[in-house]
């Protein structure tokens, strides 16, 4: 069951049973320049694309998105006020998660869409390199996209603010960015949603990728010193996400919550190690004790303590990642690559080949979360963890869920 590949708990941590009030759930997940159907059915999308069917859509060579079948379900059980659903990489053009599937699945559960939006040429593929072995075909670029659905219930007290949230932004409630260093191109998505009761939400969907080409790896940078460069380039992209999306913004716009979502390229990093023995050593152990010392060296894990990060906290309780890193697998890799609850090892074939040119291992996708404290309510993660099910196995990455509670400071 899904519950068992989301919540991978290696940590002994007890799982929270979510409470009847205002819920978030985050969903993040880098689809390595895959075309994803309208259609959870491999068999009904092809079907769509072959004779004259296929002559009359004009549709590509897609890949279902059956995993959504099980955060569906989990939707359906947990019932969170708000979901926000990032997705990354995902082919430009031919894809059609968020535009089809979503649209008209999340209704049936009871959920209305509050908004989304797509931002073209940003990613890997728009940095120049073209992501090899796809099964859904070479992509034609890539994009970042977010779509925000609420509950019924919920949705009538977002509309009647949308309103007054239109003073500030175009777009409706949305802000876009794009950040080129060189040949990398990261950036960002602002959605805002207000709630008169609960307040100011900023959710900041955002890539920032690994940038192999525009910073000459492998040719005039060892992988050490890429991976100072990288850290810089993702500070500088974040300080100017942080400064247009959220600092800029006018006192009485200004977000009481601000949650950053998507693959923010933070690799972990062991000085004098090489990224194969640091894949090799981790396989042989994946018990609670290995991923905390691998969160030392977290590159996110040291940002969090400077611009333009600082303030920022990870997970339950802020501990960050407690699960197996979502960075870099196997393209292809099987059920076995998820382990149960107790499992001690894991196959070295789950991980993409180690190349230190390119890097290793890290928590790639992430979802960062910031109060304000400008509100009588503050923002608890209660869960936090990879998943990686289905054909989520055709990325290199896995992707992560958050849950979280509002609850009053009073």
């Amino acid at each position: 069951m899904f519950l068992n590949y989301i919540f991978i708990i290696i940590t002994g941590r007890i799982k929270y049973k979510m409470a009847a009030s205002f819920t978030i759930m985050c969903f993040s997940w880098n689809a390595s320049g895959l075309r994803l159907c309208e259609t959870m059915s491999q068999t009904k999308a092809d079907v769509a694309r072959t004779g004259i069917k296929a002559f009359i859509t004009m549709k590509k060579k897609c890949l279902a998105p059956d995993f959504f079948e099980d955060i569906r379900e989990t939707i359906r059980n947990k019932r969170p006020s708000l979901v926000i659903m990032t997705t990354e990489d995902e082919d430009s053009s031919g894809s059609y998660f968020h535009s089809d599937l979503l649209v008209q699945s999340m209704p049936e559960i009871g959920y209305t869409l509050v908004k989304k939006d797509k931002l073209n040429n940003i990613g890997e593929t728009a940095s120049g390199v073209t992501p090899t072995k796809v099964v859904s075909g070479t992509p034609s670029g890539s994009a970042l996209r977010v779509s925000i659905y609420a509950t019924n219930e919920v949705f009538p007290g977002i509309i009647s603010e949308e309103k007054v949230l239109q003073g500030f932004f175009n777009n409706d409630g949305q802000k876009e960015m794009v950040y080129q260093q060189g040949d990398r191109v990261s950036g960002a998505i602002a959605s805002y949603i207000w709630h008169e009761t609960y307040g100011k939400f900023a959710f900041i969907s955002t890539h920032l990728p690994a940038g192999v080409n525009s910073f000459k790896v492998g040719k005039d940078l060892d992988y050490r010193s890429y991976r100072a460069v990288s850290r810089a380039a993702n500070n500088l992209c974040l300080i100017s996400v942080m400064n247009q999306l959220v600092d800029s913004l006018p006192m009485e716009a200004k977000p009481d919550h601000i949650f950053l979502i998507g693959d923010l390229n933070y690799d972990i990093f062991i000085p004098n190690k090489k990224n194969i023995d640091i894949v090799t050593e981790l396989a042989a152990n994946i018990s609670p004790a290995k991923i905390r010392d691998l969160q030392k060296y977290d590159e996110l894990k040291k940002a969090l303590d400077d611009v333009p990060l600082n303030g920022f906290k990870e997970g339950v309780s802020g501990e960050g990642p407690l699960f197996l890193p979502n960075w870099r697998l196997a393209k292809g890799r099987g059920k076995e690559c998820v382990p149960e609850k107790n499992a001690t090892k894991i196959s070295t074939s789950c991980f993409g080949e180690p190349n230190d040119a390119v890097g290793g291992l890290g928590w790639h996708d992430r979802i960062l979360y910031k109060e304000m404290m400008t509100s009588n309510f503050i923002s608890h993660c209660i869960d936090y963890n990879r998943i990686d099910i289905k054909n989520m196995h055709a990325s290199s990455h896995a992707g992560v869920v958050a849950f979280f509670e509002i609850r009053s400071v009073l």
